[in-house]
């Protein structure tokens, strides 16, 4: 509840298919009611496998706590709280838990999942038994190859929605909105889009204006054995078609029928916008039937993803960038090699103090913030945190490291301040570039969003980019890290 009580509602009926509930029962615990701060979100169940059931609770804070049953299976008393015991990373922290109890995995042992305020879910594998429990950090919930983020403050459960006796996932969100996300039938083939490259001409990876290219596919397959995998691809993208649009597919690695499986077409374009990026849909039939519904995908362009788990970069032998003297305009550095980005090579870069890199030299240093795209200056540029940041009581730095082709470049904000944050309070972050192409924002912790803040990235052309929803922002807050993924990667 909103006001941080547990309470039960008692089922007087007694039979199953026609429950009836009497009053809400306050949950004591030692003899007062139980409260965990502001919206509590309560389940019940047997996580240690000694046949009474544990009281599992999530708070507005981010807190999730358990309270043992030191009583019986039918008149349950509890114990004080107690800190779930976590292998591996732990749980992210975040705020507002909405822990869900399953057995996910079928082993006979409860598993978690966590719904959270950022829209994503967790996925905690419960091990133990004989009065021990214990949670395996397994990450996100993925759907159709992603990981799934149903807005602001995920609230899941499971149920046969389908009717086909496997359990379907069910979302509900803040907006009030309900998602169903069916579950995969992993007897049969489960295709998707692992990458998919142009080789052209120029080399630079992208179909331009009166161009003609070979696109280059890879599928994986996480079901059943896939034989005779045939596709049909048709182009979404204005001005570009596809003359022969039949792929055969052939296995490259994990034998016939698992694995990946590769194909390859020529595509076309005629005059069409210049940022290069190709939308397409596979239509799929394997073993001679059709696989699941068709795979929209793209290529050219980034995908965002969590990385929660990769590692701060050391910036001690970095070098400063002085905003202290006055100069708070960007500054310009080099890069230390080629970075690919949208097609085009940067050897260079300008470093913003306001939490942006720009990729062209910026005209205007008073430029704010835009939520991207747009094709209106400023384009072009990587925004790990884009807003008001005001460096001179911090610190701004950079560096290069690495062997070529694992070459990276990292930029660091650290205990930088903004005009909006409270107390004083101050933010440290980090942008890293690969030479590969991919980009990384790494946050150890920033105060609440101001409004005007742009998480994300843009293309050279204005006309492509990827940020995260105002939501998300605050999840990243407390620490975290998102990676952009050439697309498909």
């Amino acid at each position: 509840m909103s006001s941080g009580g547990v309470y039960v509602f008692v089922n007087r009926n007694g039979r199953r298919g026609r429950a009836k509930y009497g009053m809400a029962l306050p949950v004591d615990v030692a003899g007062e009611p139980l409260t965990v701060g502001n919206f509590a979100s309560a389940c019940f169940a047997d996580l240690d496998g000694d046949g009474r059931g544990e009281l599992l609770c999530g708070s507005f804070s981010g807190e999730l706590r358990m309270w043992k049953n030191v009583g019986s299976a039918a008149a349950p008393t509890f114990d004080a709280p107690q800190a779930l015991n976590v292998v591996s990373t732990g749980i992210v922290e975040t705020v507002q838990i909405r822990p869900y109890i399953a057995d996910l995995n079928q082993d006979g042992i409860q598993d978690l999942l966590l719904g959270r305020f950022d829209g994503r879910i967790q996925y905690l594998e419960g091990e133990g038994g004989g009065g021990h429990y214990s949670l395996r950090d397994r990450g996100f919930i993925e759907a159709d190859g992603r990981v799934l983020d149903v807005g602001m403050i995920a609230n899941p459960c499971f149920g046969d929605v389908t009717g086909d006796d496997l359990p379907d996932l069910i979302v509900g969100n803040r907006a009030g909105f309900v998602f169903v996300v069916p579950a995969l039938d992993t007897s049969k083939p489960i295709l998707r889009v692992a990458n998919a490259t142009f080789r052209d001409g120029n080399g630079n990876g992208l179909l331009d204006p009166n161009e003609q290219a070979e696109l280059v596919m890879g599928l994986s397959n996480s079901g059943g054995l896939a034989n005779n995998v045939v596709g049909t691809l048709e182009a979404l993208t204005p001005g570009v078609r596809v003359p022969r649009n039949t792929l055969r597919f052939t296995a490259s690695s994990g034998g016939a029928g698992h694995g990946v499986l590769t194909a390859s077409c020529a595509v076309a374009a005629a005059e069409r916008d210049a940022s290069g990026l190709c939308a397409f849909v596979l239509s799929l039939k394997a073993n001679g039937s059709p696989v699941g519904s068709p795979l929209t995908f793209r290529v050219g362009g980034y995908v965002m993803e969590d990385a929660s788990r990769t590692a701060w970069v050391d910036m001690d032998s970095g070098d400063d960038l002085d905003f202290k003297n006055g100069m708070l305009g960007p500054i310009e550095v080099p890069i230390g090699f080629a970075f690919p980005f949208y097609g085009q090579n940067h050897d260079r870069l300008w470093v913003d103090p306001c939490g942006c890199l720009h990729l062209a030299p910026p005209v205007d240093w008073g430029t704010t913030a835009c939520m991207p795209p747009d094709v209106a200056y400023p384009n072009g540029f990587l925004a790990p945190l884009w807003t008001e940041l005001y460096p001179l009581g911090g610190q701004v730095r950079y560096v290069s490291d690495g062997d070529a082709p694992n070459r990276r470049f990292a930029v660091e904000w650290r205990a930088v301040a903004h005009s909006n944050f409270p107390g004083g309070e101050t933010a440290t972050l980090q942008a890293v570039i690969e030479e590969r192409g991919v980009i990384t924002y790494r946050y150890r912790s920033f105060p609440h969003s101001p409004r005007s803040t742009v998480i994300g990235l843009e293309s050279q052309d204005g006309r492509d980019a990827v940020t995260i929803a105002p939501d998300r922002i605050r999840s990243l807050s407390k620490g975290g890290a998102i990676t952009f993924q050439p697309s498909p990667k």
